[in-house]
C-alpha cells in the first residue's frame, strides 16, 4: 500500500519559514521542484502547500 493511501492531504505551512523573505520564496520553489521530482501530487492553498494522498470521488484538485 502506498504510504499516503490512507491520508487525504497534508498541509505544510510555508509562510513562517525562518528565513529572509527573498530566501523564503527560493525555498518554496525548491520544495515544489523536489515534490515534482518525486512525483508527489500537491497544490498551493493560500499559505500552505497541500500534499495529496488520495482524492475523494468528485474532488478535482488542480495539481502543480
Amino acid at each position: 500500500m502506498p504510504i499516503l493511501a490512507c491520508v487525504e492531504w497534508l498541509d505544510l505551512d510555508v509562510s513562517d519559514l525562518d528565513e529572509p523573505k527573498g530566501s523564503r520564496a527560493k525555498r518554496i520553489v525548491e520544495l515544489k521542484a523536489l515534490l515534482r521530482s518525486l512525483s508527489i501530487r500537491f497544490t498551493t492553498e493560500g499559505r500552505y502547500i497541500r500534499i495529496w494522498g488520495y482524492t475523494r470521488p468528485g474532488a478535482t484538485p488542480q495539481f502543480e
